[in-house]
C-alpha cells in the first residue's frame, strides 16, 4: 500500500514520537511510506543560527526540503514542504481563513504536484497528525483518511481559537480517529460517535533489547545510584520537584537527557543533578540500560492530564521500574507505573525502590506486551486490513 503520514514531528528530530514509529513499521511490513516531516515557512530561518532544540528541527527540516526529500530506506523517505503562508499565531494575519485555506497552495515547490510525482497524492492510507497538516484530510483523495490525535491541543499555552476550529474540521472530515489516550477518546466521542479508536503509544521493544548497552561517558567515575530522565523539558517538566528530590537524596545522581526549552538555574549547580542536553535515538538505551530508576517529573498541567508517554514503555524495555507525577491517563491505563501525587509521595516511592531493586522482568514484559509491532496489528485490525 501507499501511506502518506503528515506529522507535526520531525523525523530524526529532537525526539523520537509515534508517527515516525508508525512510519518505520508500516516500510518494515512492505508498503511504500512517505513522512511529511513538519512545515517550513521563512520565519523558521530565525532558528538556524540558534542553539536550541528549535534549531536542530528547523536544520533537519531544510535538509529535506533542499534534498526533495531523503529515502530513509527502500520503503521509506521523508520531506518538509515550505510555504510562504504559514499558519501560525506568531505571524500577522497568520490564523486567517485565507492564510488557513492557502497554505498548502502556497508551498515551494507546490505540494500537491511533489505529491503527485512521487505517487502519493492519491494514497492508501492518509495519517494526519494535526496541526499544520489538518486540511490535508480534505485536500487529499486518499482512500482511507485517519487522523492521529496525540495531545489535547486545546490545552496548550497561547492556541488559537482557530487552530480548536481546523482540529474540528479534521475531526469532522476523517473516516476513522486514533487517539493516544482513553481521555482524548472520550473527548472525540462527544464530537464524532463512530469509528474513533484508542491505540496508545509503544515502544521499539527489538531495538532496545539489542542496543548498546556499555556505560556511557557521563555514567563513569559517578558514584551511587543513577535516576534518569529522557525526552521534552519543557514547561511541563517539574523543576522544582526535581531540585527537591535531589536535594533530600544527595547521594543519588539525576540525569537529564534532552535538550532544554525553560531555564534550568535552579537545577544546574545542584552537584548531583548533570544535564546531558540532546541525545540521538540511537543512544538512548545505553543511559536506560545503566540506570537504577526512570522518572517522569511532570506539573499537573491540562496538557499532560491525556498524555500516553512513550518513554515510559523505553523506560520499562530496559527494565527499569518506573516512578511519575500522578495524572488522568496514567490512573486509567494499567501499567506497573509507581504513581505519586505529590513531591513527599514522589520521595518516598523514588527511596523505596533504591533501597529495594525490583525485578526487571516484569517491566520488560510490560514493554514486550506494548511494542510498536502489536500497535501496527491493532490498527489493521480497526480498519480490517489484512497484516501482510
Amino acid at each position: 500500500m501507499k501511506i502518506l503520514i503528515a506529522d507535526h514531528s520531525v523525523y530524526n528530530g529532537s525526539y523520537k514520537v509515534g508517527g515516525q514509529h508508525l512510519a518505520e513499521n508500516f516500510a518494515k511490513l512492505g508498503h511504500d511510506v512517505l513522512y511529511l516531516s513538519g512545515m517550513l515557512n521563512v520565519f523558521s530561518f530565525r532558528h538556524l543560527f540558534k542553539k536550541t532544540s528549535f534549531s536542530f528541527n528547523a536544520k533537519r527540516m531544510l535538509r529535506y526540503w533542499i534534498k526533495n526529500g531523503i529515502s530513509i530506506n527502500d520503503n521509506l523517505k521523508t520531506y518538509t514542504p515550505l510555504t510562504l503562508l504559514p499558519f501560525s499565531k506568531k505571524v500577522p494575519f497568520g490564523t486567517s481563513d485565507f492564510v488557513l485555506n492557502n497554505t498548502y497552495s502556497f508551498t515551494i515547490p507546490n505540494l500537491f504536484k511533489y505529491l503527485k510525482k512521487e505517487r502519493f497524492f492519491r494514497p492508501d492510507i492518509l495519517i494526519v497528525t494535526p496541526t499544520p497538516f489538518a486540511l490535508l484530510l480534505e485536500k487529499i483523495n486518499a482512500k482511507i483518511k485517519i487522523l492521529r490525535i496525540t495531545d489535547n491541543t486545546v490545552a496548550f499555552r497561547d492556541v488559537s481559537r482557530k487552530t480548536v476550529k481546523l482540529i474540528n474540521r479534521a475531526i469532522k472530515e476523517s473516516d476513522f480517529v486514533v487517539a493516544t489516550s482513553l481521555i482524548l477518546k472520550k473527548k472525540i466521542e462527544q464530537q464524532k460517535k463512530e469509528n474513533v479508536f484508542y491505540l496508545s503509544n509503544g515502544v521499539n521493544f527489538n531495538f532496545f533489547q539489542q542496543a548498546d548497552r556499555n556505560l556511557p561517558k557521563e555514567y563513569k567515575n559517578v558514584e551511587g545510584k543513577k535516576v534518569v530522565y529522557i525526552g521534552a523539558i519543557d514547561y511541563w517538566f517539574d523543576v522544582e520537584l526535581l531540585s527537591f528530590l535531589a536535594k533530600k537524596l544527595d547521594g543519588v545522581n539525576f540525569f537529564l537527557v534532552g535538550s532544554p526549552r525553560i531555564n534550568l538555574n535552579q537545577i544546574k549547580d545542584l552537584p548531583n543533578i548533570h544535564i546531558l542536553g540532546r541525545k540521538s535515538f540511537e543512544e538512548l538505551p545505553k543511559y536506560l540500560w545503566n540506570a537504577d530508576v526512570g522518572i517522569i517529573p511532570f506539573k499537573r498541567e491540562p496538557v499532560v492530564e491525556t498524555v500516553s508517554p512513550i518513554k515510559l514503555y523505553e523506560y520499562m524495555a530496559c527494565g527499569l521500574p518506573v516512578i511519575s507525577i500522578e495524572w488522568e491517563e496514567l490512573k486509567v491505563i494499567k501499567t506497573p507505573v509507581l504513581l505519586a501525587k505529590n513531591k513527599n509521595e514522589f520521595l518516598s516511592l523514588l527511596v523505596e525502590v533504591l533501597k529495594r531493586p525490583q525485578e526487571k522482568t516484569k517491566f520488560i514484559k510490560f514493554a514486550q506486551e506494548n511494542s510498536w509491532d502489536d500497535r501496527i496489528k491493532t490498527l489493521f485490525k480497526y480498519l480490517n486490513i489484512p497484516l501482510s
